[in-house]
């Protein structure tokens, strides 16, 4: 994927994103931007690298020393694996700025998108 291509991909997500908080107020808006960008960020980024080991797999061959074979996880799972939590972890925080009346009436929204993600 180009640069220009990412970018677009990125403003789609966040523009997604602030449909779904559309019920926040600008302040409140404002404080959660940086979590929306960061969200966006991350699920593009993890797209990204579930392509990846889609094609190559979990596991890859590594020789040590030239000597010793085995087996070893790709490092972009051990990263795939630590930014899906991050990715949870935010958008449980964007969840969590909502007033209480107004999350049930997201969470339903909220289960798609994940579901989507």
């Amino acid at each position: 994927m180009t640069e220009e291509e990412r970018n677009k991909k990125l403003k789609r997500e966040i523009k997604r994103i602030k449909l779904i908080f559309k019920q926040l107020t600008y302040a409140e808006m404002k404080r959660a931007e940086f979590l929306i960008n960061r969200t966006a960020f991350m699920k593009i980024t993890l797209e990204e690298m579930e392509g990846m080991i889609n094609l190559n797999g979990i596991v890859e061959d590594f020789t040590q020393d030239g000597l010793h074979h085995y087996e070893r996880e790709r490092p972009v799972s051990k990263i795939y694996n630590v930014m899906i939590k991050n990715y949870n972890s935010t958008i449980k925080q964007l969840f969590d700025m909502l007033p209480e009346k107004k999350s049930k009436e997201i969470e339903d929204e909220l289960t798609i998108f994940l579901n989507k993600s």
